[in-house]
């Protein structure tokens, strides 16, 4: 049985509305980490203030010094600290529902706005995560930041051009390091072939739809973007673990009225979404963009 709650927030809502499980926001968060979301790919790190710093390492170690014995220590080259400032930025929306449907199933319709806000977050996090504006109020991304390693693609990309590619950034970073493509670009790389006409993708023995290139995953990202007019789009190579961090406030909001705006005279209740997060380049060595790669076509049905 629904009932009204006129107190979402334990005081007095003058709004009014319906109650919404409290625990939706992580049930949220792990439904769109089972789909294709760049909360997979990046660092995620959860943070309860909107604003602040965080300190990473930068540089690398340098190389012990040979001392006879008895021969005083001497000091080595110092870890360098840069502070990443990151200030959470907040994406939602609404949807209303005629209270009709609501008399007749309400818990149902609250598996309809957490499906609702799973699909919705998952495009919106990974657009940003991918395409952010930057500044100071969007997100920054992946490939349009110009913070990282970027390479023009031949007209032509062959296995030579892939291989410089990889080795365009250190050893260390290529260890994790992980091909992220969109569906264009892996059939592209999926028609490269060696004299003997063997695929230079190979196919993991107990996945058959994972793929490696030179050890190295590849991963579908539909949400890397072919331009229609000229067919180019983009393949990211690296350690995006250690690229990019995404700083989020691991919770959804979620409110709803049926006397607020217009609700009340249009006999329907409103479910308010938010959520709260922020991206940052944090490591520009430890990522390769591959700009102008041309791609076939798409096939129109």
């Amino acid at each position: 049985v629904m009932t009204e709650n006129r107190s979402l927030t334990g005081t007095v809502d003058k709004d009014g509305g319906y109650t919404v499980p409290a625990d939706i926001s992580q049930q949220i968060i792990e439904s769109i980490k089972e789909l294709n979301s760049v909360r997979n790919l990046v660092k995620v790190v959860p943070k309860k203030a909107p604003t602040g710093s965080y300190v990473v390492r930068k540089g690398t170690a340098a190389k012990l010094y040979n001392l006879q014995e008895k021969e005083a220590l001497r000091e080595l080259k110092n870890m360098e600290f840069e502070e990443i400032a990151y200030n959470v930025k907040k994406f939602g929306g609404f949807i209303p529902a005629p209270n009709e449907l609501l008399a007749d199933s309400f818990l149902d319709f609250v598996a309809e706005i957490k499906a609702w806000l799973v699909e919705s977050s998952l495009v919106t996090e990974n657009e940003e995560v991918l395409y952010g504006a930057g500044g100071t109020t969007g997100i920054e991304g992946i490939i349009t930041s110009g913070k990282y390693k970027t390479i023009a693609a031949p007209a032509v990309v062959d296995i030579a051009f892939l291989r410089k590619v990889k080795n365009m950034i250190k050893q260390g970073y290529r260890q994790n390091a992980k091909f992220i493509v969109n569906t264009q670009a892996f059939e592209l790389l999926s028609n490269l072939e060696d004299k003997n006409g063997r695929g230079y993708l190979a196919v993991d023995p107990r996945n058959e739809d994972a793929y490696t290139l030179f050890g190295r995953p590849v991963e579908i990202y539909d949400e890397v973007k072919t331009d229609e007019v000229t067919n180019k789009t983009h393949i990211l190579f690296g350690d995006f673990q250690r690229a990019y961090f995404m700083f989020d406030r691991q919770s959804f909001e979620i409110k709803a009225t049926d006397v607020g705006g217009d609700a009340y005279i249009t006999d329907q209740t409103l479910f308010r979404g938010i959520e709260r997060f922020d991206g940052k380049v944090i490591d520009p060595e430890a990522l390769v963009v591959v700009t102008d790669v041309v791609v076939a076509e798409s096939e129109t049905v």
